[in-house]
């Protein structure tokens, strides 16, 4: 079950982050190389361009959402003391 939420919110992520990048860059290329280079510059294109940003940004915060319960929820191997 982890595995399957870690790969759909990675899958959920990517989307998101270029449909962002791509709204970015309609608006601006400085906004666009920004949130190519700098992951904070994804969340202030958001807040400030919120009418054209919400849409990929809650498809990217739903992705990231999923990666995180699938990490909680991810089987960790348990530590036997075998070498690998």
């Amino acid at each position: 079950m982890g595995t399957l939420l870690l790969g759909l919110g990675g899958i959920l992520l990517f989307i998101g982050w270029i449909w962002l990048v791509v709204e970015a860059f309609k608006v601006n290329i400085l906004w666009g190389i920004g949130c190519i280079l700098l992951p904070i510059i994804d969340l202030i294109f958001a807040i400030i361009h919120w009418e054209v940003a919400k849409k990929p940004f809650g498809i990217y915060l739903t992705g990231f959402v999923l990666v995180v319960l699938g990490s909680v929820l991810f089987p960790h191997a348990q530590v036997t003391g075998a070498p690998l």
